[in-house]
């Protein structure tokens, strides 16, 4: 009799350990699962995440490219408008005229490059801080590493004037600290 009852306990210790690592085998094929199915979606977001970062470089070279080709427009022109001047004075007026021209083709064009969804994919500021249009074209330039001799020249404005717009942009943004999470990285492009 107590060799029956020790063999039924023995059974039933082998069947409750069974039932254990049954059930943790159970949770861990759970858990498996879950990491299976984070993995694709982590997977899935990189793949999404690595073709919009590519799609925001390409946005920012085009951008970067149509910059110095407005720069190697505008010093070209100003070469042949000084050497025409001195034989045709009405040349160099009409080569200064097509020069503004241009500048305010391009600056008509700014901020439809410049738009909202590609600036604040880049630059993390809250959308419902109201910045300008030439704010928020300031801080993508100096984002894209455009210097800011560049910056004042693509706004038409000079180095001087450039520098108030930029403190004044930075009060604004100060002002906001509590919203901005990367302030000190933003105010460092000012």
């Amino acid at each position: 009799m107590f060799l029956y009852f020790l063999v039924s306990l023995l059974v039933l210790t082998a069947a409750l350990i069974i039932f254990y690592f049954q059930k943790r085998l159970n949770q861990c094929n759970e858990e498996l699962k879950d990491e299976k199915w984070m993995r694709e979606a982590l997977e899935a977001e990189a793949v999404n995440n690595i073709g919009e970062k590519w799609q925001k470089e390409s946005l920012i070279a085009l951008y970067h490219h149509i910059i110095t080709r407005y720069r190697l427009i505008e010093e070209r022109l100003e070469q042949l408008s000084y050497k025409y001047m001195k034989i045709n004075p009405e040349v160099h007026q009409d080569i200064q005229a097509e020069l503004i021209n241009l500048k305010n083709e391009f600056n008509a064009i700014l901020p439809d490059l410049i738009h909202d969804d590609l600036f604040y994919a880049f630059i993390t500021i809250p959308r419902h801080i109201p910045l300008t249009i030439v704010e928020k074209t300031i801080l993508f330039l100096l984002f894209s590493k455009i210097p800011t001799k560049q910056v004042a020249t693509i706004l038409s404005i000079n180095n001087g004037n450039l520098r108030v717009k930029r403190l004044h942009l930075r009060r604004k943004l100060q002002s906001h600290a509590t919203e901005i999470e990367n302030l000190p990285d933003i105010l460092s492009l000012l």
